[in-house]
């Protein structure tokens, strides 16, 4: 029987024996994993201790290689803790931590580092109810306060006294907890608390994989997500694989060129098939992949459903009888509170933390001959996976009537129904949440969204709709806005501060959509509540667009691969599908159809670059801010710019936590990388696209990044920093800020300080649809011109802020350059364009000629 002695391998050379009074040292600095290996078998035999506990990256080949290593070895009990998990928890250790469930925290590595804390990453925790969760890593602590918002807390590690001066001065709001180094006790403390299942005084890391699985069938690929949940769970998903011999399983990391095959699937028939992919991770943080043929069909021919029109059920009703049961499913934030409802009663109800647990609970309370529906209500947490696996599941066990419907849908039908306001066949209303807005019309029985969005972006003045309904008053609602739309809308503006017990509504709710003879008042289309992303490229639009939706964009490409993403929120990003393209590809169309909130499916078709035509706009004069004088102060500029200690290329995820994990383990930490690797990654417009041949090109070249940076290429003679960033303060009767001066007003004067200029200049951008995070407005002028507004009045063009960041970098370059500077080379990101008329004026601003290469 083994004894109560526990084995401990950390970084794949030390070795350690726990006993209930002990730490013993079996070997440490072991030159191979091997040898670490064979001296822990000839210590402790694998039947004389309990398991073995393993620190290591959770990439998936260093996993696998240390996992099965000791396995073979003959411990069967083994549990891998990773690396990074590691050292968070070593780091938020013994701090006052011990917050409520959804708090999020900042933790702010400091070690050796001398970039700005604005440009410093942090790690953003959230706590959960069995430990904190890493939800983000290497956020810039600048775009992770905006993302952020409702972050309480931050822990500084490793920083100097200025750093903490810095916190405590631009970030007045978040507690500040100063970790000046980890506890030696820290390696003891970690492994007896994970022997004896504690949470280590609140400062439990939960598990987490550090890889998503990339299904490759043919030459399409299909992602299933394994970074968001935590070990140890099983998932499902159903892929329609077509005709192919085989299916590969691929291990996909951010950052990784590389995704090495975990498992390959060969079919013995020749069939178009549809499989069920079942995905299984454990304590040990390795995952078992199995597939099974769910479906097959004799033909493999595919059709693009016609773009459809009208008020189509997102889920048709199967059955030509009224059911006999009906069950109301909630899902929000990993849990199902499920109800059973009969015609006039509710019979039983549970909230249950597993799909199994909850398609068991309906099984076995649906008799055989009886009809049931399930309404599943879901939150936005919900991934497409959840749905199609909810769903799946569902039908095995004989439920095939599964009804989706989100969260939202359901709220805004119930306040409307509280209020019994009559809704009229073209009439519109507003429902204001404190979260979203909702302009809502009739479409015959049912309502229609006809837009909406978050709230910040409502206006009272361009509302115009019959009465206007704002839920919770209490939270979020200023009383400016409550006294402006008082004064407006009138008798018409309606305030819900009671609303009628949900029970009873929802029994009603859903017993209308099953039953034409109940009143369906209320009840909303089936809508989009999610926008298409073509990664690096555009969003396509889709939000409150009625389901089922067909649509298509054009985009030119220059790289290896092209990402889609389903995008909820800031938050909340699913990726649809990761296209390979063929060498030489310039321009793809993207199709997308949706036919329910999980049956989303994307193709790529390769266009031929030659039809592709990008119109050239009407030459016209180079437009002019409207800041007076702002043209004649541009020689007054301010050049700020980062030191050349801290314009450091980023390192890839992997990279970053293996570094910091050693910086906090030997008290080292990152040196500076090169610049010129910076350069070398820009992003560059295909050659077909491009404006000008150059030959030769300029000496000197600015490379703008879609990352808010200009990256600086120039000859041996050049002493200066190799980037600056793009972010420009624009003030009225002021001279314009440039670089690191603007970024810094960023936080106290959003609204003054503008950025973003490659996306800005794109030929996909739609200024009616912004980024969510900018706090500056878009619009289009008389002539289709893109429009930038800040505060204070100030409107300005993406050509003008493209100029000011040119000329202030040009200034800096002279400053630092023994060559003369007579021509000026511009790479920008692909789909950014600058017409010949705009270039040519920013050149005869700037006194030097301006050519795109």
């Amino acid at each position: 029987m083994p004894s109560d002695v526990y084995a401990f391998i950390k970084k794949e050379a030390n070795v350690y024996l726990f006993t209930p009074s002990d730490v013993v040292t079996v070997i440490r600095r072991a030159p191979k994993l091997r040898d670490a290996i064979n001296t822990l078998q000839q210590a402790a035999p694998p039947n004389t201790i309990k398991g073995v506990y393993i620190v290591s990256y959770t990439g998936f080949e260093a996993c696998r290689r240390v996992v099965e290593a000791v396995q073979k070895a003959g411990y069967t009990v083994v549990e891998t803790i990773e690396s990074f998990g590691y050292y968070l928890s070593s780091v938020i250790h013994n701090l006052p931590l011990k917050k409520a469930v959804g708090t999020i925290v900042f933790v702010l590595d400091r070690t050796g580092s001398e970039a700005p804390i604005s440009l410093s990453s942090v790690d953003v925790l959230q706590k959960c109810e069995k430990g904190w969760k890493l939800i983000e890593e290497d956020q810039t602590t600048l775009t992770a306060t905006v993302k952020y918002s409702s972050v309480s807390d931050i822990v500084l590690f490793g920083g100097t006294r200025d750093d903490k001066i810095f916190i405590q001065k631009f970030f007045p709001r978040l507690q500040l907890h100063v970790k000046e180094a980890v506890s030696p006790q820290f390696l003891e403390t970690f492994v007896r608390n994970r022997i004896n299942n504690g949470n280590l005084d609140g400062c439990k890391m939960l598990p987490y994989l550090s890889y998503d699985l990339l299904v490759e069938f043919g030459d399409k690929s299909d992602a299933i997500s394994l970074t968001d949940t935590v070990p140890p769970f099983t998932i499902t998903k159903e892929i329609d694989v077509g005709t192919v011999p085989t299916v590969e399983i691929h291990a996909h990391e951010i950052d990784q060129d590389e995704t090495p095959v975990i498992k390959t699937f060969k079919f013995k028939s020749a069939a178009s098939r549809t499989v069920l992919i079942t995905v299984h991770v454990d304590k040990t943080l390795l995952l078992q992949v199995t597939l099974k043929t769910i479906a097959t069909r004799e033909s493999n021919a595919t059709t693009v459903p016609p773009l459809m029109t009208g008020n189509v059920s997102l889920n048709p009703k199967p059955f030509h009888c009224i059911p006999s049961i009906i069950f109301s499913i909630t899902y929000f934030f990993g849990t199902f509170l499920i109800i059973k409802l009969g015609r006039n009663q509710v019979f039983d109800e549970a909230n249950l933390s597993t799909v199994d647990e909850a398609v068991a609970f309906m099984k076995i309370r649906t008799p055989k001959s009886v009809t049931a529906v399930v309404f599943f209500q879901y939150s936005e947490d919900a991934t497409i996976l959840t749905l199609q696996s909810f769903r799946a599941e569902c039908r095995k066990a004989e439920l095939s009537d599964v009804r989706l419907i989100s969260f939202d849908s359901v709220s805004v039908s119930h306040f409307l129904e509280s209020l019994q306001i009559p809704i009229d066949n073209g009439q519109s209303v507003a429902v204001l949440s404190p979260k979203y807005f909702y302009i809502i019309t009739r479409d015959g029985r049912k309502l229609k969204v006809r837009t909406g969005g978050p709230m910040n972006e409502f206006e009272v003045k361009r509302c115009n709709v019959k009465s206007v309904i704002i839920a919770h008053a209490s939270r979020r609602f200023t009383k400016a806005m409550l006294d402006e739309l008082e004064k407006k809308f009138g008798s018409n503006l309606h305030i819900v501060t009671d609303v009628q017990k949900l029970g009873d509504f929802i029994r009603e709710f859903w017993w209308s959509f099953v039953d034409e003879s109940v009143s369906n008042t209320y009840a909303l289309n089936d809508y989009c509540d999610f926008d298409i992303e073509i990664k690096g490229h555009m969003v396509i639009s889709t939000r409150f667009k009625e389901i089922p939706l067909s649509i298509s964009a054009d985009v030119t490409v220059s790289d290896t691969s092209l990402e889609v993403n389903l995008v909820k929120s800031e938050k909340t990003v699913e990726r649809l599908e990761m296209f390979t393209l063929k060498r030489g590809t310039k321009c793809v169309r993207i199709t997308v159809d949706i036919k329910s909130p999980c049956d989303i499916t994307v193709k790529m078709v390769e266009l031929d670059v030659s039809a592709v035509y990008l119109a050239p706009r009407k030459p016209k004069e180079l437009p002019k801010l409207e800041v007076k004088s702002v043209a004649d102060k541009m020689n007054n500029i301010e050049v700020p710019v980062l030191t050349q200690s801290a314009a450091k290329s980023k390192k890839s995820g992997a990279q970053r936590r293996k570094a910091r994990l050693q910086a906090a383990q030997n008290g080292t930490c990152d040196g500076p990388a090169s610049g010129n690797e910076a350069v070398a990654n820009g992003e560059t417009l295909p050659n077909e696209l491009s404006q000008l041949d150059l030959n030769p090109p300029p000496t000197t070249i600015l490379t703008f990044t879609s990352d808010n940076r200009v990256l600086i290429k120039a000859d041996a003679t050049y002493t200066g920093d190799k980037e600056i960033l793009a972010y420009v303060r624009l003030q009225s009767g002021k001279a314009p800020h440039v670089g690191k001066g603007a970024l810094d007003a960023l936080q106290k004067y959003p609204g003054s300080v503008f950025y973003a200029i490659t996306r800005l200049l794109a030929v996909n951008f739609d200024p009616a649809h912004p980024d969510p995070l900018w706090r500056f407005k878009t619009s289009r002028d008389t002539d289709g011109k893109v429009l930038i507004h800040g505060d204070d009045g100030i409107t300005t063009f993406p050509i003008v802020l493209f100029g000011l960041v040119v000329r202030s970098t040009l200034l800096y370059i002279k400053k630092h350059i023994q060559s003369e500077v007579t021509e000026l080379g511009i790479r920008l990101p692909s789909g950014a364009v600058i017409n010949d008329a705009d270039l040519k004026g920013v050149s005869e601003k700037i006194g030097t000629k301006l050519v795109i290469v």
